[in-house]
C-alpha cells in the first residue's frame, strides 16, 4: 500500500466519528423459581428481551429447555434440558 493510499484511509476513518453504544437498563423482571432467571430484562426506549431458551433455531440451544420435574431443584427440575447459556 502507497503513502498516499495510507494518508486517503486514515483520513478517510477520522471522518467518522467514534460513539460508544449504550442503553439505559431501566427494569428487570421478576426472577423465574424454576431457574434463577430474570424473566426479561427491559431498556430506556422499552425494548423488552425474554430468555431464549425454546429451541427455534434462533436462540442457538440445541434443543427446548422442559420444565420436567417441579419438585427438583435447578437444574435437575430439567433433567438436562436447560443449557449451560442462553441468550434474551
Amino acid at each position: 500500500m502507497s503513502m498516499h493510499s495510507r494518508l486517503l484511509a486514515a483520513a478517510v476513518a477520522m471522518s467518522f466519528p467514534i460513539v460508544a453504544a449504550s442503553a439505559q437498563l431501566s427494569s428487570v423482571g421478576p426472577v423465574v423459581p424454576e431457574n434463577g432467571f430474570p424473566a426479561s430484562y427491559t431498556d430506556g426506549q422499552g425494548t423488552v428481551l425474554a430468555p431464549c431458551l425454546n429451541g427455534s433455531g434462533f436462540c442457538l440451544v440445541d434443543a427446548a429447555a422442559e420444565l420436567l420435574s417441579p419438585g427438583q431443584p435447578f437444574p435437575l427440575n430439567y433433567g438436562g434440558t436447560f443449557p449451560d447459556e442462553f441468550f434474551y
